[in-house]
């Protein structure tokens, strides 16, 4: 699943790169920098999905556990919500 994720991150990339490219050859730059930012975005997530791969072949299933076990904590320490 995360393999899938990370390559629809890098497709949705390249096509809000070349989005971004067609609207600096228009001369259009307020589009452009929103694709530039989506850009931005997706090269983001697709960093975070490739750690999170890179971790599970490194750690295998104990990096799952300790995960789980570390968001267990994060909340039993979180502030209640009102």
């Amino acid at each position: 699943m995360l393999e899938i994720a990370r390559n629809m991150e890098e497709q949705s990339a390249k096509d809000y790169n070349k989005w971004a490219n067609e609207c600096s050859a228009n001369s259009d730059s307020i589009s452009k920098q929103l694709f530039e930012g989506l850009v931005a975005d997706e090269e983001r997530h697709y960093a975070q999905y490739d750690a999170e791969l890179d971790n599970i072949a490194r750690f295998g299933a104990n990096y799952l556990a300790l995960q789980s076990i570390e968001r267990s904590k994060a909340a039993s320490t979180a502030p209640p919500v009102k």
